[in-house]
This record gives C-alpha cells, sequence and structure tokens, in this order.
C-alpha cells in the first residue's frame, strides 16, 4: 500500500510503500504526480519481483564478489590463465565500487578506458568473465538484482564495434626470423645485466609446444629423464583444467635445452649455502610469467619484427604482431609437418593439450606447399 503525503512545510510530495516481506520504502518529489508514479512503479516491481533495495546492492562491493568466485570454484572448476589475470585485474580496478554502480553507463565507461591498451577481443573477455562472475552470484549468493547488467550492455558494446570475437591467428616464424629473434635476444643479453633465460625458453616453446605459464611453472620435479616423460601442473585442456597433473613424451629437442638448463642449475648451485630464488624450477627466471612474453616483445621489436608494443619501446617494422604464444603455434604445426614420425591428431594432441580438432586446427598453421 502506497500513501501520498504533502510535506509538513507544504513543499514537496512524500511517498512511503509499504508492503509485506519488504523493506519500507519513502521518497520525496516536487510534484503529487511524480510521487504517484514512482509508488506504483516500486508497488509493481514488489509485486513481480524485480524490485531491488539499494541499501543491500550497495553491500556488495565487486571485488569481493569476483574474488568470492575464484574462491568458490578452486575445487570443482579452478579459475586459471588468461581468465584469472582478468579477473584479479578487475577486481583491483573495482575496488572502489559496488553492484549498484555495475549499470550500463558504468560498463561503458570502462570499455572506453579499457580499449585504449587492448583490442576488441580482449575487452569481450573481460565482459564475457565479468558476466559469469555476476550470473554465479545470483544464482548461488542470491545477488538482489533483477538481470545481469553485464549480459544486458554487451549486446550494445557489439554494436558500437568496441568487443568482438577473437581472430583466427595465422602467424608463423617466417624464413629468416629464427635466426633475427635469437640474435636479438643475444644482443639484449650482452647489453643487460643477469642470465639469458630467454634463449632457452623459445626453443623449449617450440619443441615442446608448452603455454607459456606451464614454462613458467615446470619444476624439476616435473622432469623424467629416465622415462622420457614431462609432467604438466594444471594443464589447461581446450579451456579447461584436465586434472591435478597431465603427462607429455619428451621429445629430443625438448630433452636437449633441459640437459643445458640442468647443467646450469648445477654450476649455480654448486658449494652455495643458500639456494637462489626458483632454484627447482626448470628456468629461474623471471619471476612472474608475464615477463617472458613482455621480454619477447622487447626482443622482436628491437630486432626489426613486429610484436605488440611495450611501454618504453616504439617499433618501426610493418609485419603482423608475433608473440611468445605464436611459439606454440609454430611447435604444433611442426610436429604435423615431421614427414619422419608422421605423427596423427591424436599423437599431437597428447602433445599439445587439445580434446577437440576444431580447438586443435586453430592452432594448426600449414604450409600449402608441404603438404
Amino acid at each position: 500500500m502506497a500513501n501520498i503525503e504533502q510535506q509538513s512545510n507544504g513543499v514537496g510530495w512524500r511517498a512511503v510503500v509499504r508492503k509485506a516481506r519488504y523493506p519500507r520504502k519513502s521518497k520525496t518529489f516536487k510534484t503529487k504526480s511524480a510521487a504517484k508514479a514512482w509508488a506504483r512503479k516500486v508497488e509493481m516491481q514488489m509485486d513481480d519481483g524485480t524490485f531491488i533495495d539499494d541499501k543491500e546492492v550497495i553491500s556488495h562491493k565487486l571485488s569481493d564478489l569476483i574474488h568470492n568466485y575464484i574462491k568458490e570454484l578452486e575445487d570443482t572448476a579452478p579459475v586459471l590463465g588468461s581468465k584469472l589475470s582478468s579477473l584479479q585485474r578487475m577486481a583491483r580496478e573495482f575496488e572502489s565500487d559496488t553492484l549498484k554502480d555495475l549499470t550500463p553507463k558504468y560498463l561503458l565507461a570502462y570499455g572506453k578506458r579499457r580499449r585504449k591498451t587492448v583490442g576488441a577481443s580482449t575487452l569481450q573477455k573481460d565482459m564475457s568473465y565479468l558476466k559469469q562472475v555476476i550470473a554465479y552470484g545470483i544464482v548461488f549468493w542470491e545477488l538482489p538484482i533483477a538481470a545481469n547488467p553485464v549480459e544486458v550492455t554487451k549486446p550494445a558494446l557489439g554494436s558500437l564495434k568496441m568487443i568482438a570475437g577473437s581472430k583466427r591467428r595465422t602467424r608463423r616464424l617466417r624464413e629468416g626470423e629464427w635466426e633475427t629473434l635469437m640474435a636479438g635476444v643475444g644482443r639484449q643479453h650482452n647489453s643487460e645485466s643477469g642470465n639469458n633465460w630467454l634463449s632457452p625458453m623459445i626453443e623449449f616453446a617450440v619443441e615442446s609446444c608448452m603455454r607459456q605459464g606451464e614454462i613458467h611453472r615446470l619444476t624439476w620435479d616435473d622432469v623424467d629423464f629416465e622415462q622420457h616423460t614431462i609432467r604438466i601442473q594444471s594443464r589447461l585442456w581446450d579451456g579447461y583444467k584436465k586434472g591435478p597433473t597431465d603427462t607429455i613424451p619428451m621429445r629430443d629437442g625438448v630433452r636437449e635445452v633441459l640437459l643445458r638448463e640442468f647443467e646450469k642449475v648445477g654450476r649455480v648451485t654448486r658449494n652455495r649455502t643458500r639456494l637462489p630464488e626458483r632454484a627447482n624450477h626448470v628456468f629461474g627466471k623471471p619471476k612472474k610469467s608475464e615477463s617472458i612474453s613482455d621480454r619477447f616483445a622487447r626482443v622482436a621489436i628491437k630486432s626489426g619484427l613486429r610484436a605488440p608494443s611495450i611501454p618504453g619501446v616504439r617499433s618501426e617494422a610493418t609485419e603482423e604482431d608475433l608473440t611468445f604464444h605464436d611459439l606454440r603455434h609454430e611447435g604444433i604445426s611442426r610436429l604435423f609437418e615431421d614427414k619422419e614420425k608422421d605423427y596423427s591428431i591424436p599423437e599431437v594432441a597428447v602433445i599439445s593439450g587439445h580434446i577437440k580438432w576444431d580447438t586443435l586446427s586453430i592452432y594448426t598453421q600449414l604450409n600449402a606447399e608441404d603438404i
């Protein structure tokens, strides 16, 4: 039931709505008609179950929702890789905002800021991940909102060309690029202090077909020289976690890189009472996985190749961007092109970690003249 009362000072009208199971709501307006209209709207929302109490919505911080989502999925469908990084970054950016702030206007403003540094496909992933968080909260936490604001906003962002699906990459190493890249790695090593950790990682990425994060996490406990196998912790299969570990064969090229790195570890740790940080990791540097792709891009650009821009480095190259992840593309394609081994699709999938052929084919860039 709604009551419309004139203010005691004779200026303005106050609408008061009372309904069982709902908090008392009131608001003041300049005109009686405006007060009645608001009261009718609130009553209709209470009747059809779409009413949202602003006080309750404000109590939900967006950063808390994201962190709780990640934590609750740890045992069933862990959030890993780029999805985890994206959600963690959004949690930091949304630290001071609440569920009430999550409106189409808010999301549009976020999208405009984000598009200054990333492409449409990256923003689309951001929106998809955030939509999943809110959808999960509506079902399992009973978030006090009638609809998912991210889902409502995505079509509009698409019409504005702000978001778009990922384009299929066909980038592989071209003639002369391997030599150019490795020479560039050597020059940077000579001009900077510290070990040359990028060169063996580049070789290993092509030979093993492993992802950047998998390479960075690899420890000597995961390497079995006797059985010629490598254990991969938390491997993603077609975007989903297969299990605690996955095991792949240690191909000859992979074994060569590992033996060289094992010898380095012996030299570094010999006669030392205190082991260096990440001493048990196959690749002791860098500390953060993201630094691998950053260093790779920096070296590629300075070598005259085109790569995603890194702060402080300018590129004049006109070729298509080359990324560290493209080395995985290169490696998988080489498996299919290896006429001596003649790998079958299932055998390649064991190495690459793919379940579906259509997903594996995205990473397989064959040259027509080699078939």
